[in-house]
């Protein structure tokens, strides 16, 4: 159709694209199940840390080190079905997530969701939606000395603990399936109305 223009998943992504590439795209992030991912206080253990050791779990080992002072209990959950990560993600006070790099990481979003306050690198991808000192307290890729720091910090303040949660889990209500859908027909009814189809 002589079309050639480029959706992505996320806004870094886009901008790889666009400083690696000369290439323009439009971003329409990944949406999540907010019906799936979804809070259960009741479950929630004060204190545990929940990892995913898919991505440099040489880091998850450091941190175990760094943190064996702490009252943190971090605890790694891997290989499971979406039912059973949930189930992680809502019995987690915090979510640390280890990986990078990243084009737009979902677990970070899902544990927001599941009422996770989140901890940890962005990989790229998460700074669409983890926002430091906002919505998540993030450090540098690789920094793991930094990581721990923040964990420790956040695990002795609960006031930004508790605003760190529930910020998270709004934002997290912003990327639901249906707000994804809806930003996909409008890019498509976009082109539709465009001359690319007319000319």
């Amino acid at each position: 159709l002589g079309y050639d223009h480029i959706i992505t998943c996320g806004r870094y992504i886009s901008e790889q694209l666009s400083t690696l590439l000369h290439e323009d795209s439009t971003a329409i992030p990944n949406g999540i199940d907010i019906d799936v991912f979804k809070p259960n206080a009741d479950s929630r253990i004060e204190n545990r840390i929940l990892c995913l050791p898919r991505k440099n779990p040489h880091h998850i080992n450091k941190l175990k080190q760094l943190m064996s002072s702490s009252n943190a209990n971090i605890v790694e959950a891997d290989g499971l079905s979406q039912n059973e990560l949930v189930v992680e993600y809502q019995k987690s006070d915090i979510f640390a997530p280890t990986g990078y790099p990243e084009g737009y990481p979902l677990p970070p979003l899902e544990a927001m969701a599941c009422g996770c306050t989140v901890v940890g690198f962005t990989g790229g991808g998460g700074s669409d939606y983890m926002i430091n000192n906002k919505t998540a307290i993030t450090s540098l890729d690789g920094d793991v000395e930094s990581l721990a720091k923040n964990l420790k910090s956040v695990l002795d303040d609960k006031t930004t603990k508790e605003r760190i949660r529930s910020s998270g889990l709004r934002k997290a209500k912003e990327h639901s399936l249906d707000t994804m859908e809806s930003n996909v027909v409008k890019f498509f009814n976009k082109i539709i109305k465009s001359s690319y189809f007319f000319n």
